[in-house]
């Protein structure tokens, strides 16, 4: 039956046992999920493979998953039975879209989430929702971040929650990685704590393009989608230096640091002195 073979999946999970839940995963995903029978027992089956694809960072099947449960948003998963409330499925979702690094869904996910789960006064399921949530917001909002971080870690106290308060001390002690994101008609850069927002141009993105692949030359003409080298060259050239410029001025240690490392011409690159892992 595979709802208990999910759970043995998700046991290795919490577990920290990544061989034992992708062993089990891969079988369990091996027929695209199209051998599930769609009863009582479907949307906790579907939680639980959400929860393993996000401890094993499978992107590929993520997407597959988000499809799925996305027809489901807002409301809740009850276990057959009403033995037991799995959470709303706005909070996995969360989970599926941050493992896409699609940032503002899952920000928008974890929040409706967090708002479902305080109506039904589950205490647990609130903190784990805003935990989340906080972690997605730290690069874009920091202090929305601070916050919810704060009261997950409150209600952990509460409860006894121990492994989602070593979680929460360590995030609060880790510093955000920089990040580079698109927000609508804007990007939102964060660097060294500080975020800026930047409107949105052909320079944003070849930015974005090269941070996401730091020490990874890439043809101008890739960028640019042309064929014309030259052209390329100097069209990229001049929209990158316009991002640079309003970057110095709004945040001067991020526009040192990408004057520093970025290299532009027929090849471009991203090749900071020290790694940096942007997220983007």
């Amino acid at each position: 039956m595979p709802t208990w073979q999910c759970v043995i999946a998700l046991y290795h999970a919490a577990v920290g046992d990544e061989a034992g839940a992708r062993k089990v995963f891969e079988r369990l995903s091996a027929q695209d999920y199209r051998d599930f029978t769609v009863d009582v027992t479907w949307l906790p089956s579907m939680s639980m493979l959400a929860e393993v694809c996000a401890f094993l960072d499978d992107a590929e099947r993520a997407e597959r998953l988000y499809e799925l449960l996305l027809p489901y948003a807002g409301r809740i998963i009850v276990v057959v039975g009403n033995v037991a409330v799995r959470g709303a499925v706005d909070y996995f979702l969360g989970l599926l879209a941050r493992t896409r690094h699609q940032w503002e869904p899952a920000a928008r996910h974890f929040g409706a989430a967090a708002e479902a789960h305080e109506r039904l006064n589950a205490r647990p399921l609130v903190a784990l929702a805003k935990f989340e949530w906080a972690h997605i917001l730290r690069d874009q909002n920091p202090s929305k971040a601070a916050v919810l971080l704060d009261q997950a870690l409150a209600i952990a106290a509460n409860l006894g929650m121990k492994r989602l308060e070593d979680m929460g001390e360590h995030a609060a002690s880790t510093p955000a990685n920089p990040s580079f994101l698109k927000e609508g008609d804007h990007w939102a850069a964060s660097f060294e704590g500080k975020v800026v927002h930047l409107k949105d141009s052909r320079g944003c993105t070849y930015l974005a393009q090269l941070l996401s692949r730091p020490g990874q030359a890439v043809a101008a003409a890739e960028l640019a989608t042309t064929s014309g080298q030259e052209q390329a060259r100097i069209a990229v050239r001049k929209a990158i230096s316009v991002v640079l410029r309003a970057l110095s001025s709004q945040h001067p240690a991020l526009g040192a640091h990408l004057e520093a490392s970025l290299r532009t011409g027929k090849q471009c690159v991203y090749q900071p002195g020290t790694v940096v892992s942007w997220r983007v």
